[in-house]
């Protein structure tokens, strides 16, 4: 920072932050494509160059915009965040258990000089049920559909085909 209150930028260009809200640089969720049931560690790296980002939550919701879950996201250190601290904040949510789904993230974070950002559906991400594909030298890469009766013929198909936790079964043959 110079004297002016400025801070240097490249090329000795000077820039200054103004006050506003707190910066999103991105937001996680991983797995992005869970099983049913199971936790999903939700980040994002958060700041504010001019003011203390007081609080960051998220609300998580099904494709009508109907809530399920409200959660706040922390920069402690002890919630799946990274180091104290670090401006990465972040939590763990347990997904519904049974059916694929697919969810949408609204995420507020507010500063102490009382701005507020707020983005809907910032990020999107799915629980998905594991598939069986299956590869016969009898299938077809160009009809079959992996299933049992009308399996793919190449693993390499049925590999670029599978999604997280699907099995790729080869029948004899």
């Amino acid at each position: 920072r110079n004297d002016m209150g400025a801070f240097g930028g490249p090329y000795g260009i000077s820039y200054t932050y103004e006050d506003g809200p707190p910066t999103v640089e991105y937001i996680n969720v991983n797995p992005n494509n869970a099983l049913p049931g199971t936790e999903v560690v939700i980040q994002a790296l958060i700041w504010d160059a001019v003011s203390v980002v007081t609080s960051v939550e998220i609300e998580i919701e099904n494709p009508d915009e109907s809530p399920i879950a409200n959660i706040t996201l922390y920069d402690d250190g002890a919630h799946n965040d990274g180091a104290s601290g670090d401006s990465i904040y972040g939590n763990v949510w347990t997904t519904p258990s049974g059916n694929e789904e697919v969810f949408f993230v609204d995420l507020t974070a507010s500063d102490d000089n009382a701005h507020v950002l707020a983005h809907d559906n910032i990020i999107e991400f799915n629980t998905h049920i594991p598939d069986i594909l299956y590869v016969s030298t009898s299938g077809s890469d160009e009809t079959g559909d992996g299933t049992e009766l009308n399996p793919y013929r190449n693993i390499n198909h049925a590999i670029s085909m599978a999604v997280d936790y699907d099995t790729i079964l080869v029948l004899p043959g």
